[in-house]
């Protein structure tokens, strides 16, 4: 009976231990070497802008560095930034007339991200986040956040409902 409780037990310690390490349990850690928060992305990006609706963000490892992409439409122009996730510098910048709809993300914040991230480990059970895009979806059908994500010679796409926090599409490819 001790030796089965033992075991148990040392199960139990190394399974909490693995989902420790695999679940990381802050955005840092999570999103690698990035210094710049999503929050101060989309300032940095509005203020250029001269103010405006954010419609996408995404964040994603470009050659090994983390990098934000953000639209942004104010008065039928729609601007696109490109800024290194560490420095906060701006390193491209696209501005054109548009006809597009400027509906705006709800609340995006890392502690959002981090929620729909953990939502997202857990259904996979670990792994490295190699991008992220929040977004609404075409014709006004909700807003969603899509994690793609490396784990175990597999890059998976999840993409979560942003006012649930429910997966509602999930796909694997080797």
């Amino acid at each position: 009976m001790k030796k089965t409780r033992k075991i148990a037990f040392v199960f139990l310690a190394v399974f909490a231990l693995g989902t420790y390490l695999a679940v990381p349990a802050s955005a840092q850690s999570v999103f690698g070497e990035t210094q710049v928060s999503f929050e101060r992305a989309i300032e940095i990006a509005t203020a250029r802008a001269g103010g405006g609706v954010v419609t996408q963000l995404d964040w994603q490892l470009r050659y090994g560095r983390p990098s934000y992409e953000i639209k942004i439409i104010d008065n039928g122009r729609k601007h696109e930034f490109r800024i290194d996730g560490i420095t906060g510098e701006i390193t491209s910048f696209k501005n054109k007339s548009t006809r597009d709809r400027a509906e705006g993300l709800t609340q995006v914040s890392s502690a959002r991200v981090q929620a729909f991230a953990q939502t997202a480990f857990n259904r996979l059970g670990g792994g490295t986040i190699n991008e992220v895009e929040w977004e609404r979806e075409s014709r006004g059908r909700g807003e969603y956040i899509e994690f793609t994500i490396h784990h175990d010679g597999w890059k998976n796409k999840v993409r979560i409902d942003v006012a649930t926090n429910s997966i509602i599409r999930e796909n694997r490819k080797r």
